[in-house]
């Protein structure tokens, strides 16, 4: 899937949210659809998409307000997302439009995701593997420490590094200095010496792409590394990088993926001071 802008990526944390919320009936297939992963057999997903399409008509269904509730999202960014999955015939619309003129998603009860997409998704690889979850929690306490540098609003980052089960190393913001970044704290200050390569980052805000010189953005700094993997906590409010971090890693050949939306949610509300204060300004804030 291609994070290149906002409305994609919450295109897809709706997708993510509809496997949370669906999962009690889906489970029966879960062990069945993790086995077939983890030997890359294509023929028994497919298997499994029948049947699940046979038991519960291919369809998983959420009112309107719980796919608000779990998903967090601002009303106009769900229907832009929608509109999105619409094009690729992967939700429908189940209820009838109580609003005249153009889709409006507040005038809708519910929303019905096709199960056969959300499998789809799953088997790509875009759930959470085994063991992922452990280190997101961990990257959500570190960014609880997170240190400001000044009186101004900055964000919670929290960063952990991961290769072959082992954490090599953890941070949060300004932890190593002031405004230092977690990322920068983890892969240079603690693991500057340490080689990296085929490592995992756990990082709770989308990589920075643009810092003032002489300072390197995130993003070129894990691929510098030469890491492996990237998951992300929430994309960058700011408009000169939101999109960009997921871009830049992808475009690299780093394969870049997203905390589930349950996470994606505390993050967000972690950092709500720091988003509001971009909304509410015309200018940008200084970056991370």
């Amino acid at each position: 899937m291609n994070y290149m802008n906002p409305i994609v990526v919450n295109a897809h944390r709706l997708l993510r949210v509809m496997v949370d919320a669906g999962k009690e009936e889906w489970s029966t297939y879960e062990t069945e659809v993790a086995l077939a992963m983890k030997n890359k057999r294509v023929s028994a997903l497919q298997r499994l998409n029948h049947q699940f399409a046979r038991d519960h008509g291919s369809l998983i269904e959420i009112s309107s307000k719980r796919l608000r509730e779990l998903s967090g999202l601002r009303p106009d960014d769900i229907n832009d997302a929608i509109a999105w999955l619409e094009d690729r015939d992967a939700v429908v619309v189940r209820s009838e439009n109580r609003c005249d003129g153009p889709f409006d998603f507040r005038c809708v009860q519910r929303v019905t995701f096709k199960g056969k997409y959300l499998f789809h998704e799953f088997g790509k690889g875009t759930e959470p593997r085994q063991g992922d979850r452990q280190y997101m929690e961990l990257a959500v306490e570190e960014a609880k420490k997170s240190r400001d540098e000044d009186g101004g609003p900055h964000p919670r980052v929290g960063a952990v590094v991961v290769r072959d089960g082992k954490i090599l190393a953890s941070a949060y913001r300004g932890e190593t200095g002031p405004g230092d970044h977690a990322e920068f704290g983890a892969l240079e200050k603690k693991l500057g010496e340490t080689v990296v390569s085929e490592a995992t980052v756990y990082t709770t805000l989308e990589p920075c792409t643009t810092r003032h010189h002489p300072k390197v953005p995130c993003a070129e700094r894990l691929l510098e590394r030469g890491v492996r993997r990237v998951v992300i906590g929430m994309h960058d409010p700011n408009p000169n990088i939101s999109g960009k971090g997921f871009l830049c890693l992808r475009s690299a050949k780093i394969v870049t993926e997203l905390f589930p939306a349950d996470l994606m949610g505390v993050i967000e509300e972690m950092n709500r001071d720091w988003t509001r204060a971009y909304r509410a300004t015309s200018h940008n804030l200084p970056v991370g």
